[in-house]
């Protein structure tokens, strides 16, 4: 079994400095040489010839895939023999080993590169990686200390070891190594790179800016210059962002992407009418394909802001141009909606649905229309023949006509509905989800939990599968270990996710880690600033950690914003108690 995930192969090649594909060789090596021979002694000259021979063949095998896997093993060990000091061969050969799932000969063969090569970094931060995957961070920070033990000077280690001990949370170890490699290049930029991540993850602010700035000044770097901008934005320093954006502009080869960076920097800075006028640039010059994404955020804008005549308008105009597009017909259907124009909204529908083979989507969005409206009757017959008929998108209809049967409270009809539905899509993520919500709603929790670990099983990087079973478990304290590292992986794929934020900070609450829980609860107050549940979390985390004037503007904000009964009434509770005197 391999003991790296594909994730950490893509690493593992980068660090190498090596990449994966491989050359092919007519010839196959006939004799197996020795196990991962060490170097010759220094006397015996290499014969590079040779040892280049049997690396051709090793690429050669390689092709084949795992059935080429020993043979290749086999010739690069005898390359080995034939030139003891080809590190690019040894290199190879290592992530053979890797691929092949022998971690002990990976590990003994890295720390032979790691003794002939001390300062070089990569090596160490590989055998560092084979035992963090495994989660032995302590082996991994044993590597580092050894290695910066024999190896002070290296700025590159410093940076390497600074990562890892980001990784682990210890942020003060990572600056001194951080600090300590500008010491060693007071005119190197990229520890203060690092140091500006850091302190953005930390939620430190000034400090980050502080470092990026710092970064700028000693070397200008588009790259860099994207990080900066980007922490303005979160930032508020909105001119600052700006001016960034707009050196790059002057410089860029390819300037789109930076202009829409500039189009959501202007929306933020509620300057609309620029926002528009900069799309309408980059409209100007765009192939049709892109013309017509741009036109569509051009109306997207529009809607948001609320300007619905103009936005009608707009979208009637893309109807005209693209007839066939259907994105076009129900964005204008939309609109009239959004508007209040409800009629107008079926009217633009209800004349095309069943009539092309797009008209699915279209009798889709008039089914949700009649939902939303009450025109239950309606629905049903719109949504029955769709079902019956075999219209794509298929698996939509069949949730829509559950969403029905639940508004009706037909909730035993809804259930042999999403039966069926599973039936024919088994592996249809968005059906199964709304099946497990369903499912808790109705007080089904464990079938609920089910449901969503067949997402997993077949989509294991669903993160909002992987938030809702991670919770689930951490809500009745069960399982905590195994939801901790399920919502981990679910911030990692969504980070910027408020939702799954305060699912991690509830289950680091859960297990006691109350400032890992008031670090992840703060941030998803931040980035979901006004759902009560959230508020109701943080507060509990203030209350826990005697923050009792925080706890209580927490409460008070989630009891103001809170629209069920059943929970204001609890926050209601707490907050009496709260302020309760004290005997």
């Amino acid at each position: 079994m391999a003991f790296l995930f594909p994730g950490n192969m893509r690493r593992i090649a980068l660090l190498l400095g090596v990449g994966l594909s491989l050359t092919s060789c007519a010839a196959r090596p006939q004799t197996v040489a020795p196990r991962l021979a060490e170097p010759a002694a220094a006397q015996e000259p290499a014969d590079t010839g040779c040892s280049y021979f049997y690396f051709l063949w090793g690429r050669n095998a390689e092709t084949r895939g795992a059935a080429g896997y020993e043979e290749a093993q086999e010739a690069y060990e005898k390359a080995l023999v034939c030139d003891p000091g080809a590190t690019r061969i040894r290199q190879n050969l290592l992530l053979l080993l890797i691929r092949m799932g022998q971690r002990q000969r990976a590990i003994d063969h890295l720390e032979t590169l790691i003794e002939k090569f001390p300062a070089d970094s990569r090596y160490v931060m590989l055998l560092a990686s084979i035992h963090e995957s495994e989660g032995q961070h302590d082996r991994s920070r044993a590597v580092y200390e050894e290695a910066l033990r024999k190896t002070p000077g290296s700025r590159e280690l410093l940076l390497a070891a600074g990562g890892f001990f980001v990784k682990i949370r210890e942020y003060e170890r990572a600056r001194n190594l951080y600090e300590e490699a500008s010491r060693l290049d007071p005119a190197g930029a990229e520890p203060h790179v690092q140091l500006g991540r850091m302190y953005r993850e930390m939620r430190l602010g000034t400090k980050a800016v502080a470092a990026y700035e710092k970064a700028l000044a000693l070397e200008w770097s588009p790259a860099t210059a994207v990080e900066a901008a980007d922490l303005y934005e979160v930032q508020r320093l909105f001119d600052k962002a700006w001016g960034l954006y707009q050196r790059m502009l002057d410089e860029a080869e390819d300037p789109v992407r930076l202009q829409l960076k500039m189009v959501g920097l202007s929306l933020k800075m509620g300057k609309v009418d620029q926002a528009l006028a900069l799309l309408g640039e980059l409209r100007a010059d765009a192939y049709d394909e892109d013309r017509q994404q741009i036109d569509f955020s051009i109306g997207s804008i529009l809607l948001d802001q609320k300007r619905y005549p103009e936005a009608i308008e707009h979208f009637r105009r893309l109807t005209e141009e693209y007839p066939d597009l259907v994105r076009a017909r129900t964005m204008l259907a939309f609109a009239h909606y959004e508007s209040g124009d409800v009629e107008g909204a079926i009217r633009e529908l209800s004349g095309e649905t069943g009539e092309t083979g797009d008209g699915g989507e279209l009798a889709l969005m008039l089914a949700h229309i009649y939902i939303e409206e009450k025109r239950f009757d309606d629905a049903d017959e719109l949504l029955t023949i769709h079902i019956e008929q075999g219209s794509e998108p298929l698996a939509e209809f069949y949730s829509a006509k559950a969403a029905l049967l639940q508004k009706l409270e037909r909730h035993d009809e809804a259930d042999k509905l999403f039966e069926e539905a599973i039936g024919l899509f088994p592996e249809n993520e968005d059906l199964l989800f709304e099946y497990g919500v369903f499912l808790q709603e109705r007080g089904r929790e464990q079938d609920a939990i089910a449901a969503m670990e067949r997402i997993i099983d077949f989509a294991p990087e669903n993160p909002f599968a992987l938030n809702f079973v991670g919770y689930s478990w951490a809500d009745r304290g069960e399982r905590l270990e195994d939801a901790r590292a399920y919502i981990e992986k679910a911030v990692s794929i969504r980070p910027e996710d408020g939702f799954i934020r305060d699912s991690l900070g509830w289950v680091y609450l859960r297990l006691g880690r109350m400032q890992d829980a008031l670090r992840e609860l703060e941030l998803a107050a931040q980035l979901t600033p006004d759902d009560p549940t959230i508020l109701d979390h943080l507060g509990e985390v203030y209350h826990r950690l005697g923050r009792l004037d925080d706890a209580r503007r927490s409460w008070q904000k989630a009891y103001e914003l809170e629209q069920t009964q059943e929970r204001k009434s609890a926050l209601g509770d707490k907050l009496r108690q709260l302020l309760a005197p004290r005997q």
